[in-house]
């Protein structure tokens, strides 16, 4: 191309033209930037129609050489990658968006309103459904994504999770969330009902969530707070220590609901918690496992990994007193002993 000016400014100028709109409206992924090559391609083919520059010093000559031989190797590697995308082609579908609009219509999932998030890829659901879906990111309705700066505003995922369960329950009808990630944050309104199978394209694997109408108030464990330990009808005692077993790194107010997060381990053999349960003012009120990664804490104990995190929403009931709540965390070991979390600085919720 270095030879044939004409052809060299054909390719550059569409070329700064892909490369501004990529950089001004969509990034993409490298499926997405194919046209680049295919251009470069076309123009080497062009540039053998027009007259060339004499062939210049003996460098030079070389390094068209070596251009040539860079162009085979090129030419190889799209070949190879070719065989692999044919591969995965037969073993995996493109999208996983029509076998999640086959399953969410199936169940009758879309009667209710139907939430997407991140829109350009649960936009994909929608068309197979035919069926609106919510933005939360722009609060915008449709079937498509409007381009806009709006858009890429950030949303924490909790915030998203309590935006979603106040709009099912200001329209007394069961929502469904559609994301083409899972939700880390858990709820006792939340319910994780479906996941697509994986597909080629990665942001099109899809998760999918039902939101409840009414206010669903979690069936706490029987437990309450003694001296002695947890106590439950029926059950065996549960001794407490005071053995660090986690923290909560994490407590805030967001519309009604309290976010926590932090994490829990089995102290002897520094592995997740069988379980946490959560008492308020003294009685138990919830109880979950702790299952997200945390590669701090691993760090920390100098173990390879440890699944032993947790972030959740709850919403307490306010007390006739109006006295704000006593909420404390509990782990509870293999062993079946538990011991009570650390909090952060300024947590003010355990009655301390």
């Amino acid at each position: 191309l270095a030879r044939t000016p004409i052809v060299l400014s054909l390719s550059y100028v569409p070329g700064l033209v892909a490369m501004t709109a990529v950089n001004a409206y969509y990034e993409g992924y490298l499926r997405h930037h194919g046209h680049f090559f295919i251009l470069f391609v076309c123009c080497l083919w062009l540039a053998e129609k027009y007259p060339k520059w004499h062939s210049g010093p003996w460098l030079l000559t070389e390094a068209w050489r070596l251009g040539d031989l860079l162009l085979y190797s090129a030419l190889a590697i799209q070949m190879a990658a070719g065989f692999f995308a044919l591969q995965q082609d037969w073993r995996l579908p493109f999208s996983g968006a029509e076998e999640t609009a086959a399953v969410v219509h199936a169940r009758g999932w879309d009667q209710g309103r139907l939430h997407g998030d991140i829109d350009f890829a649960s936009s994909a659901v929608a068309t197979y459904l035919d069926h609106d879906f919510h933005y939360p990111r722009t609060n915008a309705t449709g079937k498509f994504v409007n381009w806009e700066t709006r858009r890429l505003r950030p949303l924490a995922q909790p915030e998203m999770m309590v935006e979603m369960i106040a709009d099912a329950e200001s329209t007394g009808v069961p929502a469904t969330a559609i994301l083409n990630y899972p939700l880390p944050t858990t709820s006792p309104q939340v319910d994780h009902v479906y996941t697509s199978a994986p597909a080629i394209v990665a942001d099109e694997q899809f998760y999918v969530y039902r939101i409840a109408a009414t206010p669903r108030q979690p069936t706490g464990p029987p437990y309450r707070l003694t001296k002695a330990g947890l106590a439950a009808p029926g059950r065996p005692l549960i001794a407490l220590e005071s053995r660090l077993s986690g923290w909560v790194d994490i407590d805030t107010e967001i519309r009604g609901h309290i976010r926590f997060a932090g994490w829990a381990i089995d102290p002897r053999s520094i592995t997740p918690a069988t379980k946490v349960v959560v008492l308020v003012d003294g009685q138990g009120f919830y109880e979950f496992h702790p299952v997200l990664d945390r590669p701090d804490v691993a760090r920390f104990f100098n173990v390879p990994r440890l699944r032993a995190g947790f972030d959740i929403l709850l919403k307490v009931p306010s007390r006739p007193d109006h006295k704000r709540s006593r909420i404390q965390f509990y782990a509870i070991s293999t062993e079946g002993v538990a011991a009570e979390l650390r909090y952060h600085q300024g947590y003010s919720r355990n009655g301390r």
